[in-house]
Formats: structure tokens, C-alpha cells, sequence
């Protein structure tokens, strides 16, 4: 129990900014939270569930979409149950980019890649474990949405029973619905919602005290 607890305040501490995240480098970042082990989830949608950060709020969802706000910046949240669901493995190499940045994590690769836009604004895009995260953010907390992504795809766990009710066996059809991993450099890979549409949901991010 108190290895656990442990790691739970390891997990807190890096994305909390009890710690200097924003000097820390984007290797050490990735390794306290991939060692965390992190196992308690506070955010469910139909077919997956995950750790939400503190500070963070779920503003639309959809089987497969999510709109995160944390801090003026909205995190775009991707699942890709089809392949999950298909066994799918998934591989990635590091890319031309600002930052760029190959981990792996139970023998899954996962990718962190960072863009620039312009003047301060950069694209974050971290994939892992048939989740991608998106956020536009300053350069001084690219850090942070590295951190913020990296526990939601982390943690996310999946519940194979219910996505297959979901999506059937035909997924052939359904692929072509929801194929939102082809990455563009350019904002027309995020998420296509009216921000406007708020779901009157919240979420309980401080779940541990």
C-alpha cells in the first residue's frame, strides 16, 4: 500500500507542477509517468476510462472524440477503437519536427511530437495506446500539455466487450468513420466540433488529496 501511495504522489507531483516541469526535459517527463503505474480513474466515457488531471474539464465527448479544457488551452482527445479493437499494433518513428520524441512503455510505442505554428504557438500531438492528444499551446508550457497528454493516454483502459457492442464486426465500414490518425501538420487534424456546444458534465479531477 505504500509503494503504492508512492506512486500515486510521484504521478501527482509531475503533473500538478509541484516540480519545475517546464525546466525538466521531455525524456524525464515521459519516464516519471510511464514508471507511475498510475491505476485510479476519474473520467468515463462508453468504451474507456482514464486518469483526468486536476485542473482539467471534460467539455464534449463522443464514443470516439473529447474536448479537454485546462488553463485557456483546449486538449483534443482521439480514440481509435477500431484498431484497438482489431488487435492492431501500432509503430512510429521519430519526424521532422520541433521536438520529437519515440518512447516505449510494455512493449508499445508511443510518440510525442511537437510543431511550430507561428509567433508562440506550437503544436502538441502525443499518441499512445490508440489515443492521441492535440493541443495548441505558448512555448513556455509545452511541458505541461506533454505531461497533461501523456497521463490521459497512459491511463486510458478500455473495455473490449462494450466496443465491440459498439462497433460490431463489420469494421471495415466503421474505419472509414473514424480513421483520425492520419496526421497533417496543419489544424485540420484536430477536431472538427463547434465550440460553442457545451455538455453540462464535470468531472471530479481531485479524486486524491
Amino acid at each position: 500500500m505504500r509503494k503504492k501511495l508512492i506512486l500515486i504522489l510521484t504521478m501527482l507531483i509531475v503533473t500538478t507542477g509541484c516540480v519545475n516541469v517546464q525546466n525538466a526535459s521531455v525524456e524525464k517527463i515521459t519516464d516519471e509517468i510511464l514508471k507511475s503505474k498510475f491505476v485510479i480513474y476519474n473520467h468515463n466515457n462508453k468504451g474507456f476510462k482514464y486518469y483526468l488531471p486536476n485542473g482539467m474539464t471534460v467539455s464534449y465527448k463522443d464514443e470516439y472524440n473529447e474536448i479537454i479544457k485546462s488553463n485557456g488551452y483546449t486538449y483534443y482527445l482521439y480514440v481509435d477503437l477500431v484498431r484497438y479493437f482489431a488487435g492492431e499494433s501500432l509503430d512510429y518513428n521519430e519526424e521532422d519536427a520541433y521536438l520529437s520524441s519515440v518512447f516505449t512503455n510494455d512493449d508499445k510505442k508511443g510518440i510525442i511530437n511537437v510543431y511550430y505554428k507561428e509567433k508562440n504557438s506550437y503544436l502538441v500531438n502525443v499518441e499512445y495506446n490508440y489515443a492521441k492528444v492535440e493541443v495548441y499551446v505558448k512555448k513556455q508550457d509545452i511541458n505541461e500539455a506533454i505531461a497533461n497528454a501523456l497521463t490521459i493516454t497512459t491511463t486510458i483502459k478500455y473495455n473490449k466487450s462494450i466496443i465491440e457492442n459498439m462497433i460490431g464486426k463489420d469494421l471495415s465500414s466503421v474505419e472509414e468513420e473514424v480513421n483520425v490518425f492520419e496526421i497533417k501538420d496543419d489544424s485540420s487534424s484536430l477536431l472538427q466540433i463547434d465550440d460553442t456546444y457545451q455538455e453540462d458534465e464535470k468531472y471530479d479531477s481531485e479524486v486524491i488529496r
